[in-house]
């Protein structure tokens, strides 16, 4: 991977993780 396409991945899987905390937070509750 080029270094761009690594950044690009970083940030998009930052975005994700920020917007999935609170359903991975109800699972954990759920469970």
């Amino acid at each position: 991977m080029t270094s761009s396409e690594t950044l690009y991945l970083a940030s998009h899987i930052l975005s994700m993780a920020r917007i999935g905390d609170a359903s991975i937070e109800a699972e954990l509750l759920v469970c």
